[in-house]
């Protein structure tokens, strides 16, 4: 298992596949962090749309289209910050 502190030197890129998008409603709030981002495929989880909200679920099979943010040099645990506050606490899981 992977503790916080090791997982935040490494600068992985982070998976997006909803309000976060480039060009999406949210995407407002971490465009000015991010470097690049390129289209990825999260393969065997499903979208699901609850209470208007985008969330996805393991199911084997499917596959979610989102895409892969890479954070701007020295900007990576600001991202995260930025994303956490935006989803709140118990509405996202972040997995590594």
């Amino acid at each position: 298992m992977t503790n916080q502190s090791e997982t935040l030197s490494v600068q992985r890129p982070l998976f997006v596949y909803g309000t976060l998008k480039k060009n999406e409603i949210a995407y407002h709030q971490i465009a000015e962090l991010v470097d690049h981002a390129i289209p990825a495929t999260l393969n065997n989880f499903a979208l699901y749309i609850r209470d208007g909200i985008p969330l996805v679920i393991p199911t084997q099979g499917w596959r979610v289209s989102g895409e892969l943010i890479y954070s701007k040099p020295h900007s990576y645990e600001e991202l995260l910050k930025r994303v956490h506050n935006y989803e709140g606490v118990r509405l996202y899981e972040r997995q590594v």
